[in-house]
């Protein structure tokens, strides 16, 4: 079993990792395996309607009680599929596109962690101020 850390502490998973939501490569399958060997399990939500991605993911949380993630890329963000998200995983991962206050609450509201994944200082300043509760660089993960 590996140490708490602030990430495990914050996510309820069991190992600091968090699989990366590569597109058609990180399958539903792949995400729940990760998610059972005690990382969070990441699929995009890219293409998918609210309702597809509702389904997808209520399959996905009936093979596994770990922690799961769906990310949405690009500014063209449903809120309806942020809020069926929101309703079925632990973390709700936002990229690539600007940080939305209110994408956060939306988030938030279905119970689930906002994590916005970000390239640069300013765009970390900028996501801390709706009150994402984790902040991704491409080399580090930090609690807000």
């Amino acid at each position: 079993m590996s140490p708490a850390t602030r990430y495990t502490d914050l996510t309820g998973c069991r190992v600091p990792v968090q699989q990366a939501p590569m597109g058609s490569v990180s399958t539903a399958a792949l995400a729940v395996a990760v998610a059972e060997a005690g990382g969070v399990g990441s699929i995009t939500t890219l293409g998918m309607t609210a309702a597809q991605l509702d389904q997808v993911l209520a399959g996905m949380t009936a093979r596994t009680a770990g922690v799961l993630a769906a990310n949405f890329l690009t500014a063209d963000i449903d809120p309806e599929a942020v809020a069926a998200a929101a309703a079925r995983v632990r973390i709700v991962d936002f990229f690539w596109a600007d940080p939305d206050p209110r994408l956060v609450e939306i988030a938030h509201r279905g119970g689930a962690l906002a994590c916005w994944q970000v390239g640069s200082a300013d765009e970390a300043r900028a996501a801390v101020e709706p009150a994402a509760q984790i902040i991704e660089s491409w080399a580090a993960v930090v609690r807000h």
